[in-house]
């Protein structure tokens, strides 16, 4: 049962909604109620709305329409106040929290077993959101942008673009969990290309 939810969670998350749209007669369809906790990445910035939009259109395409069968509860912030807006959600009584990048670390703190559905551009095991990618366990579950693979193609297409480039310098933020991941893909695939 569980790993029906969580797949459910994933999937709406995604906008790729599986859950059941009809209803018999007897049955009265039930509100789902998704919290979105948006981040805005940085105190007084106003988020993207390109993804909550996307999360919309997503859901809208399967059948979800909000006023009808879906109330999405929108909150976001910098990272700092996500505990606090987690708590907000949780007493409007969502179903499912979504939640963008770092706003799952205060997320899952005020949470408690609250299902949790997140994007992260890490690496969620390494940041201990979840046990495994295959086998997240507990009540979070979600997707990363993390490729090994992509640092890879980076430099590639970098050397097809500038064919004598022979060093490459990479700022990158020391704390964000897939940072050595990212890393060890770059150094090896720069050796691949004589850099």
């Amino acid at each position: 049962m569980a790993q029906l939810l969580r797949r459910r969670l994933l999937a709406a998350a995604g906008g790729l909604a599986v859950l059941p749209l009809t209803s018999r007669a007897q049955r009265v369809e039930r509100v789902a109620r998704v919290g979105w906790l948006g981040w805005t990445g940085g105190a007084g910035v106003s988020p993207s709305p390109a993804p909550l939009e996307a999360f919309r259109s997503g859901l809208v395409d399967r059948g979800w329409q909000e006023g009808k069968n879906l109330v999405i509860e929108v909150r976001a912030g910098d990272g700092s106040q996500s505990r606090e807006l987690t708590k907000e959600l949780l007493r409007s009584e969502v179903d499912v929290i979504v939640a963008q990048g770092p706003m799952v670390f205060g997320g899952r703190a005020a949470a408690g077993t609250a299902p949790i559905v997140f994007s992260i551009n890490g690496d969620p095991v390494e940041a201990k959101l979840v046990a495994s990618l295959s086998r997240p366990g507990g009540n979070l579950t979600g997707v990363t942008a993390l490729s090994e693979a992509l640092a890879g193609k980076r430099l590639e297409l970098l050397k097809e673009i500038v064919p004598r480039t022979v060093r490459v310098a990479a700022i990158a933020n020391q704390a964000h969990p897939g940072v050595q991941t990212e890393f060890n893909a770059s150094q090896l695939a720069a050796r691949k290309l004589g850099m």
